[in-house]
């Protein structure tokens, strides 16, 4: 049995399609009212970052789930480890017991989904060793949020 609610969304998609406000053949998911979508360089190749049209796209199965094992990255590693983290792969470097962040890379943390804690742990972590808060961005919704907006994702390649 359908509600008010579900009748009123209902009628209103059938009026908006017979006076043609909107086209199921013509309707495009846009990333924002200006922008359909980028291409960004990933592992040296262009990827096409944009809202998924196809109908019959569904969630990867793991983002699905309100919880998941998360992966350690800062939260739970030793100091040499980071320390390796820092200057192998965000271009940090390290003056004695001080760190130089000035050529440091900008970061862009996001987790399995909003209910996942990992991302504000690090950042933490990250600005209490001195890393710069203007160069960590914090992709809130996670992997779950962008999963279900439709966007494109790509695998990576075993290391």
């Amino acid at each position: 049995m359908m509600t008010k609610t579900g009748r009123l969304i209902q009628l209103c998609a059938v009026f908006a399609l017979h006076i043609g406000i909107v086209s199921t053949a013509d309707a495009q998911v846009m990333i924002t009212p200006d922008l359909d979508g980028l291409t960004v360089e990933h592992q040296g190749r262009p990827v096409r970052v944009q809202r998924e049209q196809n109908e019959t796209q569904v969630i990867e199965p793991n983002f699905q789930r309100a919880s998941r094992e998360m992966p350690a990255f800062l939260r739970s590693a030793e100091e040499p480890d980071i320390a390796d983290i820092l200057e192998r792969q965000f271009d940090a470097r390290r003056r004695t017991e001080l760190w130089n962040f000035r050529d440091a890379k900008t970061l862009v943390m996001f987790c399995n989904g909003a209910w996942c804690g990992q991302s504000p742990a690090n950042i933490g972590s990250l600005t209490r060793m001195g890393y710069p808060p203007s160069k960590i961005k914090w992709y809130r919704g996670g992997m779950q949020a962008w999963e279900t907006l439709g966007l494109a994702t790509v695998v990576a390649e075993s290391q």
